[in-house]
């Protein structure tokens, strides 16, 4: 990837599971994953290459979020050791990425990402949290070029992590 005009070098990174892919795009090292929420019996059977202190939030979890906070989990951390640049042979057990923010990764940004109610989504950056995120949701089909017909129906949405979780929607 090339940026015109000469700006600093862009990084990205891909993810898709059934139905959804996800591209990151930044001015710096970035990890993205997408996940399909896992079955219960996937839940349960893959609990095991958790962090410990992941494994102890998951089992705190209510039955009927353990799906959705597993997704959480695992998409944070996929995006973490894809960002590390090890991906899974640094092994998952090995650091934590849940909901206690001071206990995660030092010096690292991951942050979860609206991914609609079947998927989890997450990225992690080195460094400080990044002031905006947009995500832009594109049609299955997308006609070939930005100015095409229906190029982006669905909008934009704008997360500034920095100021709480406030998401806007704009239409381009």
């Amino acid at each position: 990837m090339v940026q015109a005009g000469g700006g600093p070098p862009l990084h990205f990174s891909l993810a898709h599971s059934r139905g959804l892919i996800a591209v990151a795009v930044a001015p710096r090292v970035i990890g993205v994953d997408v996940e399909r929420l896992p079955s219960p019996e996937t839940v349960e059977a893959c609990a095991r290459a958790l962090h410990p202190g992941e494994q102890a939030e998951l089992a705190a979890a209510p039955p009927g979020e353990r799906r959705a906070h597993f997704g959480r989990l695992w998409t944070r951390k996929e995006a973490y050791l894809k960002a590390l640049g090890t991906g899974l042979s640094r092994h998952p057990r090995t650091d934590y990425l849940g909901s206690d923010l001071s206990r995660r990764p030092a010096r690292w940004a991951v942050l979860d990402l609206p991914a609609g109610p079947e998927h989890a989504a997450a990225i992690a950056v080195p460094g400080d949290c990044p002031d905006h995120i947009t995500v832009r949701w594109l049609p299955a089909e997308l006609p070939y070029g930005e100015d095409a017909p229906g190029a982006n129906p669905g909008g934009t949405v704008t997360r500034s992590p920095r100021s709480g979780s406030t998401i806007t929607r704009s239409s381009r």
